[in-house]
């Protein structure tokens, strides 16, 4: 509980559909909450993999019911819903609203809820009898108050409370403020007991705190340099997506900032969204634009939690076909040898360059290989690679071969690899090799590496 404790108001919440015994056939009802939940809460992706794989594989038992984590303002919109769907008539019965122990305020367990409380007050009972009041005045249903809970009497205290969703507005006005007032009271036990989350939650939601409004760490004069950066950059109007989205996605992404361009500028998207389908971008746009049943469209979904997506980097000049290592040279830096001392004692680009030489092209290959998927893993996805480690026909040939098998491990659709062949400058002509002069010369003449991978290409 410790590591897990839902300070932001999100906790457990269910739902128990009363049309489950007879004469009412069964849990057509929660099928119905489920589709009508994953409508409601698109972005919430581990809540539909769970509505999901809940529906297919876990039985009923008694009264079909269904659980599923809800945050603060999220469950007075799902208590909303199903008093709709009562109301509407889209399902069969009235619908009771619970939720489990674990909730952010309605409990004092030092063995376990509230265990390490950063204030100690792990044992107070004061909250869970505020929160136990708080849903009797709001109009819970059902209101318990109990000793125990999982680790024994006299170690906790628990309040629960069950909501009836029956359809009419009197149930109306009481389910969205009993889900609206139980968790508020977690955000509050937890803001003043110091957590810097629940402290941003409140101030948020427009609630007073007497702590710190910023949370811990935050670097004020930071945002205020970044949004003078936003005020003052010439940023295009967000382009418009003109293509729909698909009836079926592979990946979601949602609650995003898309850096993009538009007219050869530069373009921001504040609260976006991106598809794709297949290995191509299908929609692009503000979150808001996206159909109201687009969490039924994709397989999955991605929460980016406020983060950037950024087009993928570009590594323009990079010689990735290199053999050796020259690591041990760094100690030698550090102790105040110059290069030119270190070249005479076999090291500097010379080494590489007969490292280079005397490895196979199956040893080249791996390494570059290796070098290209840590790339990629960074997020760059377009490389340029030269050769010039070889500084003899032969070698750069190899070299060059090497990039072209690269070119069949990576398919140029997702990774660009030309090659570029061009000795290293400032490297003295080594015995057999050749002067730039005349390797330039070769490559002119179509006699060179260039003749083979780039014909006609003068570097």
């Amino acid at each position: 509980p410790v590591l897990s404790r839902p300070i932001s108001g999100t906790c457990s919440a269910s739902a128990k559909a009363l049309s489950g015994g007879p004469p009412f056939p069964g849990p057509e009802d929660i099928r119905v909450t489920d589709r009508e939940l994953m409508k409601l809460f698109p972005e919430k992706t581990k809540m539909i993999r769970w509505l999901k794989m809940a529906e297919e594989k876990v039985e009923h038992m008694g009264l079909p019911a269904r659980i599923c984590w809800l945050g603060y303002g999220e469950r007075e919109k799902a208590g909303k819903l199903f008093n709709d769907l009562v109301r509407d008539k889209r399902v069969k019965a009235p619908i009771v609203i619970g939720r489990d122990h674990l909730d952010c305020g309605s409990v004092a367990s030092p063995y376990r809820e509230t265990e390490a409380m950063k204030d100690g007050s792990d044992a107070v009972a004061d909250w869970a009898l505020l929160n136990c009041m708080t849903s009797v005045a709001s109009g819970a249903a059902w209101t318990s108050f109990h000793d125990g809970g999982g680790v024994g009497i006299g170690y906790a205290l628990h309040a629960g409370q069950v909501t009836l969703a029956d359809g009419t507005p009197e149930a109306e006005k009481r389910v969205t403020t009993v889900l609206r007032n139980d968790p508020a009271t977690g955000i509050i036990r937890h803001a003043d007991a110091g957590y810097d989350t629940a402290i941003a939650v409140a101030e948020a939601r427009g609630g007073e705190t007497p702590h710190d409004p910023w949370p811990e760490g935050y670097d004020i004069e930071a945002a205020e340099q970044l949004e003078q950066i936003r005020k003052t950059t010439e940023i295009k109007a967000e382009p418009e997506m003109e293509n729909p989205l698909p009836e079926t996605i592979d990946t979601l992404f949602t609650r995003c900032s898309l850096a993009a361009m538009a007219g050869g500028r530069l373009s921001v998207i504040e609260n976006g969204a991106l598809a794709v389908s297949g290995e191509k971008i299908a929609w692009v746009g503000k979150e808001k634009d996206l159909p109201p049943d687009f969490g039924l469209r994709c397989k999955t979904m991605v929460d980016c939690q406020n983060r950037w997506l950024l087009p993928g980097f570009v590594d323009c000049h990079t010689h990735l076909v290199w053999a050796g290592s020259r690591s041990p040279e760094f100690e030698m830096r550090v102790r105040g040898v110059g290069y030119e001392d270190i070249a005479k004692q076999g090291g500097g680009i010379l080494s590489t360059v007969r490292a280079t030489r005397a490895a196979s092209r199956e040893t080249l290959l791996d390494l570059a290989s290796k070098r290209v998927k840590t790339l990629a893993g960074k997020g760059v996805t377009t490389l340029e690679i030269k050769s010039g480690y070889g500084l003899d026909l032969e070698t750069e040939l190899k070299l060059l071969d090497v990039v072209g098998d690269l070119q069949k491990t990576f398919p140029a659709h997702r990774t660009h690899l030309p090659g570029s062949p061009c000795p290293a400058p400032g490297i003295l002509r080594q015995p057999g090799g050749l002067s730039i002069p005349d390797y330039q010369c070769h490559a002119a003449r179509g006699q060179g590496p260039g003749n083979r991978h780039l014909r006609g290409c003068l570097l």
